[in-house]
């Protein structure tokens, strides 16, 4: 999907969108399972400047000083639930802020989305946000999860996902992991 659809399809989807997909037990699942990596990696960075790429409606603002979207929308929501937080409208693969060098960069459900190719780009873009030696935490979709329970992606919407080895060779030279979570075997969405 080209980054003109994802943007509509958020406009359009922003107004009902933490109802729909958080609201339930299986969204406040995948939200403690966020949670739980985040307070795991952002615990003692307190005072930190950390960016939420594809912040949406700043579900996870409390973690960040700032977040960065592609949707009007979705930022107006995380605006009226965060009004001391920083919120940029941009585009995660070329992200352009004006004052960078962040401590930690978060981002999740952003990479389902996107073609292959861009993964580099998101990657490159949130190296130039970091400081010397800054987190990046981020979420992929699993090609092993995918052939384990055999699905086939229909549209647009994760229709993406990545092998361990491909991951490896996307952060080699350029990222120095520090932590891998295993699969999660829920949908990011139903």
């Amino acid at each position: 999907m080209s980054h003109p659809e994802i943007q509509k399809y958020y406009e359009q989807l922003a107004a009902g969108y933490d109802d729909r997909r958080f609201a339930n037990s299986y969204g406040r699942f995948i939200d403690r399972q966020e949670r739980a990596i985040l307070d795991r990696h952002l615990s003692g960075r307190e005072g930190q400047r950390i960016l939420d790429l594809a912040c949406g409606t700043g579900r996870l603002m409390e973690y960040c000083t700032d977040g960065l979207d592609l949707s009007s929308a979705m930022l107006d929501l995380a605006r009226r639930k965060h009004p001391a937080k920083n919120f940029h409208l941009g585009n995660a693969l070329h992200p352009e802020l004006p004052d960078r060098g962040f401590d930690a960069v978060i981002c999740f459900h952003l990479l389902m989305h996107l073609k292959k190719e861009d993964l580099a780009k998101v990657l490159t873009g949130a190296r130039t946000l970091l400081k010397s030696g800054g987190l990046f935490i981020f979420d992929l979709p699993s090609g092993e999860r995918r052939r384990i329970r055999r699905r086939q992606v229909e549209g647009w919407h994760g229709a993406n996902s990545y092998e361990q080895t491909e991951v490896r060779q996307y952060l080699e030279d350029r990222w120095e992991p520090v932590d891998e979570q295993g699969i999660l075997f829920l949908p990011i969405h139903r």
